[in-house]
């Protein structure tokens, strides 16, 4: 009877030893997973412009304020060699990309940035016509190559990014009703936006997701002031401080670590316009990205951010019909 006991106890003690050795493990698996992906698109933003706020000055000289309207003109901060305008984007790896295709219009250039094909694919080339074919968003990939379970949300000026671009997702309920933020105006009013994406986010941090949401404050501003305007310059400052935001509320929901965000323009600006392909400032695009998971020694577009988003969730982008006319640009 007491050996009997014995083994019974030395039973026990085995089952619970087990228990709480095999504990950490499986939680650390929950804590790497699930991951989140967010692309920011802000509208509009000249990259010469964006290096400028970003670089405002030397470290050690007296600051000066930064360059924006007669309402907000903030003193810039210091971040690492600079005193910065944008110290959001000041902590970002960044990199320098273009448009490679057609009129620099907003509509047009987001089909491609949430598809990974030029307009031959897309069939959208004005900011009036066009749907992409069915199963080239951005949305139906991750439905096909990730997982049907992957919450996808798209917060965006139904006008210029959301219409002909996310019609099938819509039709076929991949992309929730709840999820889809295209009424109104989203992106002008960048407080706005950014309170949307919050009340979004907490709705899908447990688990998977995608997250798209888009600026358009710092388009309209160039578009009624010009693009060398005090006003333009503030809503990049703006839109900086609701991104910089954005990146707090996910430290908030203990998501930071899991959530990789990319953030970019569809196209520049010239003056108060940016159809024309023949100004750079029209054509010159960048990537940011938080954490820094970016190559830096590929020549990059905004035809690589659907491939990018893919393989940062884990899509086999290898056999995708048609061929991605973009690429990855994750670190190996």
């Amino acid at each position: 009877m007491g050996v009997s006991l014995g083994l019974l106890l030395l039973f026990f003690l085995a089952i619970t030893l087990f228990l709480f050795s095999a504990g950490p493990d499986e939680g650390t698996v929950m804590a790497d997973s699930p991951e989140g992906v967010i692309l920011v698109s802000w509208d509009g933003v000249r990259r010469d412009t964006l290096e400028e706020l970003i670089h405002w000055q030397p470290a050690g000289e007296t600051p000066r304020a930064c360059p924006g309207s007669a309402t907000f003109r903030p003193m810039p901060v210091p971040c690492g060699d600079f005193l910065t305008c944008m110290p959001t984007m000041c902590r970002l790896q960044k990199i320098d990309s273009w448009d490679p295709y057609g009129k620099t219009m907003t509509r047009p250039q987001h089909a491609q940035m949430l598809s990974g094909y030029g307009p031959d694919i897309t069939t959208i080339t004005t900011n009036k016509r066009g749907r992409l074919p069915e199963g080239l968003s951005i949305h139906e990939r991750i439905a096909e190559l990730v997982a049907p379970h992957v919450e996808l949300v798209h917060i965006a000026m139904r006008k210029y990014a959301s219409r002909g671009i996310t019609t099938w997702a819509r039709r076929n309920k991949i992309i929730s009703r709840k999820h889809l933020v295209g009424r109104g105006s989203p992106g002008i009013d960048e407080l706005a936006t950014t309170r949307r994406a919050f009340s979004q986010l907490e709705s899908v941090a447990s688990q998977p997701f995608f997250m798209f949401l888009h600026y358009k404050s710092a388009d309209w501003a160039a578009h009624r002031s010009g693009s060398k305007s005090g006003r333009y310059r503030s809503a990049l400052m703006h839109i900086d401080r609701r991104t910089g935001e954005l990146l707090e509320h996910l430290s908030t929901l203990g998501i930071e670590q899991t959530t990789t965000v990319l953030i970019t323009t569809d196209h520049g600006m010239n003056n108060r316009a940016h159809t024309k392909r023949q100004y750079a400032s029209n054509r010159d695009t960048w990537i940011a990205a938080s954490p820094s998971v970016l190559r830096e020694d590929l020549s990059a577009s905004i035809l690589d951010l659907t491939p990018t988003v893919l393989d940062l969730l884990g899509g086999d982008i290898s056999n995708v019909s048609p061929p991605f006319e973009g690429k990855s640009l994750l670190k190996q």
